[in-house]
């Protein structure tokens, strides 16, 4: 309770404009921090740690050379937003729990249909909540996706399921691999490039 109060006191909202855009971060003074730091939390969050016994009035200046830096990751994290406006990286456990068996239905049907022009034989779906991976295929034949899939456009979630889905097949990334792709999804290029973006 002691270490809620004070992390509490010691933060500071304010606001500043640079170049006619309007920035919003907070100050958190920390008795462990050696140098003056700057973290973007998913949600859009900035946040600046300042060390005791600095002073205040240099957070400004080092927010203004931060700046570009600072635009540009939030910037991306726009364009990583789901059709629900929240981020999807900021999503955990209590969504994964909760559009879990959506996402189940949803990959499902859109592995049968997809896979009526492959004919593919594939075994167990498994839906997961993984933090660096949209799908996975074993050698054993079973398909891993991550319950996100949900959220994105349904040009891409088809991909991702696609691309494991030739895996069954192609066990690599070889050129026989995106050939199988390419059957499907001729500019899977272009596809790639969009789904980095989240």
């Amino acid at each position: 309770m002691r270490m809620t109060k004070i992390k509490k006191i010691n933060i500071l909202e304010k606001e500043i404009l640079i170049e006619n855009k309007k920035l919003s971060y907070e100050i958190k003074k920390s008795r462990k921090a050696r140098n003056l730091r700057l973290t973007i939390y998913p949600d859009g969050k900035v946040i600046a740690t300042l060390p005791c016994g600095i002073n205040e009035s240099l957070i400004d200046k080092f927010i203004l050379e931060k700046s570009k830096w600072i635009f540009g990751k939030l910037e991306k994290m726009r364009f990583s937003k789901n059709p629900n406006g929240r981020l999807l990286a900021k999503f955990g456990k209590r969504e994964y729990n909760r559009y879990k068996k959506q996402s189940f239905f949803f990959i499902k049907n859109r592995l049968e249909e997809l896979n009526k022009f492959y004919n593919f034989n594939f075994k167990r779906i498994s839906i997961r909540n993984q933090r660096t991976r949209w799908g996975s295929c074993s050698r054993r034949g079973n398909l891993n996706f991550n319950y996100k899939l949900i959220f994105l456009p349904e040009r891409l979630a088809d991909y991702v399921i696609i691309h494991e889905l030739c895996h069954i097949k192609e066990f690599n990334h070889s050129a026989s691999f995106w050939n199988l792709v390419a059957e499907t999804v001729p500019d899977y290029k272009d596809v790639v490039k969009k789904l980095r973006k989240f």
